[in-house]
Parts: structure tokens; sequence; C-alpha cells
């Protein structure tokens, strides 16, 4: 009785030890594919969005009115792709309401508007070292789409 119970409890901890080998096996891949990967779409709270979400002003931008959910973005640059990272959702926020909110919140971090490169329904604002692109998408069937991407420069885009 007492040689069964012990060949037993070999065999628990033998599972124990090859489960926990299969996991960290498991999550150093899922890891490295995270690592390696140039561009990621995700939700927050993942694995990937603690791993790879480098903006405070995109983790907290203002998602106005916003319907279903946000999508958060992250690239690691490529070629001449700066590094950046991002989020899009939908809104049932008028476009007069989205600019106020969002320019509002922008230059609160720092930024200033890019005059030359604001046009249409696409605004652009730079501070040291990163730019941020704001893209408002149908317009004529809401909701609004909104689109913000913050990309990181090795120099100086502003004094």
């Amino acid at each position: 009785m007492v040689q069964h119970l012990k060949t037993q409890y070999r065999i628990l901890i033998l599972i124990v030890v090859f489960t926990a080998i299969a996991l960290a096996l498991l999550f150093g891949w899922h890891y490295i594919r995270i690592i390696f990967a140039e561009s990621l779409y995700m939700k927050k709270g993942t694995l990937e969005y603690f791993l790879t979400m480098d903006s405070e002003v995109i983790e907290n931008f203002p998602l106005v009115n916003i319907v279903g959910e946000e999508t958060y973005y992250s690239s690691c640059g490529d070629g001449n792709k700066p590094p950046a990272n991002g989020v899009s959702f939908d809104s049932r926020a008028d476009k007069a309401e989205l600019v106020r909110r969002i320019e509002a919140y922008v230059t609160e971090h720092g930024y200033k508007k890019k005059e030359e490169s604001s046009a249409g329904d696409e605004y652009r604002y730079a501070r040291t070292r990163s730019e941020l692109d704001v893209r408002l998408l149908n317009l004529e069937d809401p909701p609004i789409l909104v689109v913000v991407t913050e990309s990181y420069y090795n120099f100086d885009l502003v004094d």
C-alpha cells in the first residue's frame, strides 16, 4: 500500500513538473512572438498591452462617447517608419466636440498643433521627439472612427 502511494506521488510530481515546463515554454514562445512582432493590435489589459504600450498619452487618451471597445496599436518601427503607439475607437460625439476634447487633452500634454499639416479631418500635433496624428473617419455615417497614433523620433521636432 505504501509503495503504491509513493508511485502515485511520483507520477503526480512528474505531471506537475511537465505541466509547469510546458506552460513556461508556451509563455516564452508567446513572449518572443510579441517582442519580435513589427505591429500588434490589442485590447487594454492584455499581456501584449503591458509589454508594448509605452505612451502615457495614448494609454489615457479620452475615449469621447465611445461605442464598443477601443483597440490599441503598437509598432516597433521599420526602415523609415518610426516606433509608434496608437488607439482607435468609434465615437457617438459630433466632430466639433471630438476636436475640442482632443485638442484640450493634447495641449495639456505639451503638444502644439502643426497648422500646415492639419487639413480636413486629419489633425497633427508635435512636441519634443514625438508627433501625434488624429484622424476622424466615417463623418457621413456615424459613429465616427477616431484613429490616434503617437510616433517617436530620436531628434527634436519642436523648439
